[in-house]
């Protein structure tokens, strides 16, 4: 998977439903939601793939990040900070302003902010 229209075609035949599953599985299955987590941030890094990833896996990625006892909640608000790291910052800026309204993204970010955990958003 090293094309946008490999990333495409894996999202029209609904594969995001398969990461979500992965990813709300309980503490055994921490190696699988590891894997999940690790196809994402792949995902991320193929150029022109961020728009095509679908609100599903960035809500359950914000979901984990917000969870304070999670053991990939700094692998998740890492992840969630490499959607501004492609070219397409505006739209990334857009994303944010919807996740603050819909998702209480704030909420994450003010617990970072209390943990003093968000160092590497700067």
């Amino acid at each position: 998977m090293t094309t946008e229209r490999a990333v495409r075609i894996l999202f029209q035949h609904h594969f995001d439903i398969f990461i979500v599953r992965s990813l709300t599985r309980d503490q055994r299955y921490d190696v699988e939601r590891e894997q999940a987590l690790k196809l994402i941030r792949s995902l991320v890094d193929i150029p022109g793939t961020v728009d095509l990833i679908p609100q599903s896996v960035i809500r359950i990625v914000i979901a984990i990040a917000e969870q304070s006892e999670e053991k990939f909640r700094n692998i998740c608000i890492e992840t969630i900070c490499e959607l501004g790291n492609p070219y397409i910052y505006i739209y990334i800026i857009i994303i944010f302003f919807c996740l603050l309204s819909s998702f209480f993204f704030l909420n994450l970010i003010l617990m970072c902010i209390q943990n003093k955990s968000l160092f590497f958003l700067f």
